[in-house]
């Protein structure tokens, strides 16, 4: 997968994985938060489009990788 393409070709959706702070401190325009301490993130999760791409991120890769 080449992440470059499916984000020039706006073929996939950035989700944040931070808390609502740190996501305020900066982020990468136009991506969502899913904040991965949130109680409804379950609730977030079964919401989201299984037959599109997401290219979860945060600071140090530590939590995206937990997704």
């Amino acid at each position: 997968m080449n992440v470059e393409k499916i984000i020039l070709n706006n073929e996939g959706t950035i989700v944040d994985v931070r808390t609502p702070e740190e996501f305020r401190s900066g982020h990468i325009p136009g991506a969502k938060l899913v904040d991965l301490f949130d109680r409804e993130l379950q609730n977030k999760l079964v919401q989201m489009d299984k037959n599109k791409t997401y290219l979860l991120y945060c600071r140090s890769g530590n939590r995206s990788a937990q997704l």
